[in-house]
């Protein structure tokens, strides 16, 4: 991980970043910090910005995957995220994605150049992976 201290969205979740990787490889990264990819906070465009912004990256990898293949069934990493409808995946609209261009993009990413958009990639792909890890409060 590149930040231990990561960035607070101040949605119950702090965002890191890992080292480059493929999809898998930065996953297990971010479990072993106590988390996974990012799904929570991606449904919410608005906390994009600000979580870019604060860790500099162009493009990461998020909690977003086909695990069907075809590009049409995505499902988020974190099961607490049951939906994956256009309206909370934010899908890069020009040129319009998921395109599983070479039949093998099964993977989300944003990208900064697209707006900071969802596009499909290849999961053998290498680049930084966006970890969301639960900021545990304890009740005194």
């Amino acid at each position: 991980m590149s930040d231990k201290q990561g960035y607070d969205a101040g949605n119950g979740y702090r965002y890191m970043l890992t080292t480059q990787g493929t999809w898998t490889n930065t996953r297990y990264h971010c479990i072993n910090e106590g988390g996974d990819l990012a799904a929570v906070g991606m449904q919410d465009f608005s906390l994009r910005a600000p979580i870019q912004q604060a860790l500099g990256f162009d493009g990461a990898w998020i909690g977003l995957r086909d695990l069907i293949g075809g590009g049409q069934d995505w499902v988020w990493a974190d099961p607490m995220v049951t939906s994956s409808t256009p309206e909370n995946t934010h899908w890069i609209k020009n040129p319009q994605q998921p395109s599983n261009s070479g039949g093998n993009e099964e993977c989300g990413e944003i990208l900064l150049q697209y707006e900071l958009g969802t596009n499909d990639r290849a999961c053998s792909a290498v680049t930084n992976g966006l970890c969301e890890i639960p900021i545990i409060t304890q009740s005194k």
